[in-house]
């Protein structure tokens, strides 16, 4: 009989462990008090390890966390992972963006698109960054794009420090940023067809964002 062979059958008659076996489910939980819901299974994860899932982000439809948004399937939000309680992972927001063909369907020939990228701070000083697009009827003048724009960042900095954290994210997730925007520059501007904030970005790391909740707790 051969090396090879008898290699072989050890390895047959050898016990193998499935890493499965040792792995168990947990629900991923949507934040406390985000988007008028209390904290709901939106996914499930597997791990051997808890403290691995900490930091873990996943992404799912606005529509799955309430059927009230089915009209916003094209938004998909990320939680990021922050602690484990028993099977249940409890989770921060993290941002959102746009599913990349709903942006390309709103691209019109013989149109202006004006995007704009804000760095800002919530009323109870969490940062940021926004992104939002503008688009036009029709090609605008270079003066009214740049007037657009400056518009856009004034709007998004005086909303931002005019609500705490959640309610400034269901603000920008629930459209009302984006009409208060499109309202405004149609006024005062030019008149736009839609203006959309298709992209989020907590800014402050996990660590810090943990520490800045732990401080919180404290002090009640």
């Amino acid at each position: 009989m051969s090396r090879r062979s008898k290699s072989s059958r050890s390895r047959r008659t050898g016990k193998v462990v499935d890493k499965w076996y040792t792995k168990s489910i947990y629900n991923i939980l949507t934040p406390v008090d985000l988007l008028g819901t209390s904290e709901k299974p939106i996914a499930e994860t597997v791990t051997d390890d808890p403290k691995k899932l900490i930091g873990r982000t996943v992404s799912v439809p606005m529509s799955d966390i309430s059927p009230k948004f089915i009209i916003r399937s094209h938004v998909m939000v990320t939680f990021q992972i922050t602690e484990v309680q028993g099977n249940n992972a409890k989770t921060r927001f993290k941002g959102h963006y746009y599913k990349s063909d709903y942006l390309r369907f709103l691209v019109k020939r013989r149109s202006t698109r004006i995007d704009s990228i804000s760095n800002v701070r919530t009323k109870d000083g969490v940062p940021l960054r926004i992104s939002v697009s503008a688009f036009t009827y029709r090609r605008i003048l270079t003066s009214q794009k740049k007037g657009v724009s400056r518009l856009i960042l004034d709007i998004v900095k005086e909303e931002s420090e005019k609500y705490t954290f959640h309610r400034f994210v269901e603000h920008f997730l629930t459209g009302e940023l984006a009409k208060k925007i499109r309202n405004e520059a149609s006024k005062k501007i030019v008149p736009l067809k839609q203006v959309e904030v298709h992209k989020s970005k907590v800014l402050i790391p996990l660590d810090a964002y943990l520490k800045q909740m732990q401080a919180a707790a404290t002090a009640q």
